[in-house]
């Protein structure tokens, strides 16, 4: 995965996607062989990519927007509505996330 300067976590562009959208074999295996606490999706839209990662992670919990066609993808799912506001989908993840943690 290529950094990004400002994320203490892993991020992907475009460049490691294959031909087919889906993460190239070598940065989604390094992923999916990692055992991580919680994935968290912030796509407010349906991602083919993103949600096969979800659907691969070994994360003990797995978040993202709900979407009728993606809930085999996640623990967990936020409805904002069909909104596209990544402030809103934040905000509610933000919201549920404290409540479990409790």
């Amino acid at each position: 995965a290529t950094p990004v300067d400002n994320y203490p976590f892993k991020t992907w562009n475009t460049k490691q996607l294959a031909w087919s959208g889906q993460l190239s074999e070598e940065v989604a295996g390094q992923f999916w062989n990692t055992q991580y606490d919680y994935l968290i999706n912030l796509n407010p839209l349906p991602c083919v990519p993103l949600e096969t990662v979800a659907a691969l992670s070994r994360a003990h919990l797995r978040v993202g927007a709900y979407h009728e066609e993606s809930t085999e993808f996640y623990d967990v799912m936020v409805d904002i509505n069909g909104s596209r506001d990544i402030q809103q989908l934040i905000g509610q993840v933000d919201f549920y996330i404290k409540k479990i943690n409790k």
